[in-house]
Formats: structure tokens, sequence, C-alpha cells
């Protein structure tokens, strides 16, 4: 994504973050989305973000990090053990422009369940196999699977004990400018958290409302070609201002 500046070493960082909010149909309409191509929804959030960082990088493979348990299923009482089993592990998206949305979002998640076997290798590991090396993947995405409002109420239900909490923050960092947060529920929230001095709130903002916009698209349509989607990001003040350039350089042209 275009950043805005680069980490200066000793500088203080900040953070921010801008989202965008699906009220409680659209989330509805969401899930039946998943169900209908056979997929879960985290699966067609990311492919909705895979798309989008195809349509910014001008390139149909791209590469992104993915949060994930990293807990091997094969592993006898690995449910019962404690401590962290969290892992990062890249997530391709290859968007060829010709596909169907609703194709490479089962595309995407014949990939993930292949790779689940493997979640447990380190990150470090996987850079270090790859030719891109460290520049495999900038930043992550993350999807809570479960919300804190259903811990809740799971805990008041197990213990019997009657508590409420009215204004909650969970603050969660990580080693990355910028970090992508599913908030499922009855409305699934998504934040873009952020590094100001790499990102422009005003491209975040953008990207966050454009986000929407590419859901509230396939919802409608699944079968959207990926060139389709990418089309229809294009606000008309930057298809006024490519028509311009296109003028300009044809202007040039006929003057020689």
């Amino acid at each position: 994504l275009p950043k805005a500046g680069e980490k200066i070493k000793g500088q203080r960082e900040s953070s921010k973050i801008v989202g965008c909010q699906l009220d409680e149909d659209k989330t509805n309409q969401l899930q039946q989305l998943a169900t209908a191509c056979q997929v879960t929804v985290n699966t067609v959030i990311q492919t909705v973000w895979g798309v989008l960082l195809s349509h910014y990088n001008g390139a149909e493979d791209v590469v992104f990090g993915a949060a994930v348990s990293g807990r091997p299923t094969d592993i006898p009482g690995v449910e019962e053990m404690l401590g962290l089993f969290l892992n990062t592990v890249p997530v391709r998206v290859q968007a060829d422009g010709m596909q169907r949305f609703d194709e490479l979002v089962k595309k995407v998640q014949a990939d993930s369940l292949a790779g689940e076997p493997h979640h447990y290798y380190s990150l470090a590991e996987i850079q270090t196999a790859s030719e891109a090396k460290q520049d495999l993947l900038d930043h992550v995405f993350i999807f809570q699977n479960f919300p804190f409002s259903e811990e809740l109420h799971n805990i008041q239900k197990e213990f019997n004990i009657d508590f409420s909490i009215d204004v909650s923050e969970i603050f969660e960092q990580t080693n990355y400018d910028l970090s992508i947060e599913v908030n499922p529920g009855k409305e699934m929230g998504i934040d873009l958290r952020y590094n100001t001095l790499v990102f422009q709130e005003k491209l975040m903002t953008t990207i966050a409302e454009q986000v929407a916009q590419m859901i509230d698209g396939v919802i409608r349509r699944p079968d959207m070609t990926i060139s389709e989607i990418k089309a229809s990001l294009v606000s008309e003040a930057e298809k006024e201002e490519h028509a311009d350039f296109l003028n300009a350089t044809m202007t040039i042209d006929d003057d020689f």
C-alpha cells in the first residue's frame, strides 16, 4: 500500500484506528454468501482484502500475513495444552482479472485448508525459504474467532454470575505498521490499525470505505469478475484524472 514515509529508528510511533461497521442485516447477508460458497466468513473477507491489495499494487499475485492458532490438530491432547500457540502465516491471493469472485474465494479457502497442517511453522522459517525473504509480507490480517461480548456471556452462564462491563477496549499491538482486525458479532466490525508515521489517515479512511463497498458488491453479485470489482473502486475523480492524462498524452503525440 502507498506509504507516507518510513519509520526512523528511535522515533516515537503512534497508531490510529479507522474502520467500517456492517449492520445486522448486512452481516447476515455476508454469512449467507459464505454459506452459499461453502467457505468461511473469514475467507470471504480475506479474499476481499486480497483483491483490494491487488488493485493498489497493480499486481494479480499478492501476499499478506494472517494470524492463526498454530495448534496442529493431529497432536493428541493439543486442545488441553497451555501456552501461546498464535502464529502468523502468509496468505496468497492470485486475483486473475477474468476470474469470478465466487470462484476465487473457493480457491483461497482450499489453499487455507491445505496449509493448516503447517500453521505451526515459524514465519521466520517461511521467509527464509521464500525468494522475497523479509519482504514477503508487511501487514497482518486478524479475525477474532470469539467476540468479546459472546465470551463474556458464556462466562456469566458457566459460573452463574451476573456482572456487566459498560465500556471495554481491547488493545492489541503487532510488529506491523498495519493490521486488519475483523470483529464478528451481530454487527461485524472491520478495523484498520495503522502507524501514523507510515500511512496517511486519508488513505486508510478510503480503504476502509472501499472494503465496505466491496463487501456490499460481492454480496449483491458474487459472480462479479475481479476486473469488475477493481473497476468499481475507481472514483469518478480518478477516472477524470486518468482521462485527462490520456488526452494530454495524445496531444503530445499529435504534436510530433
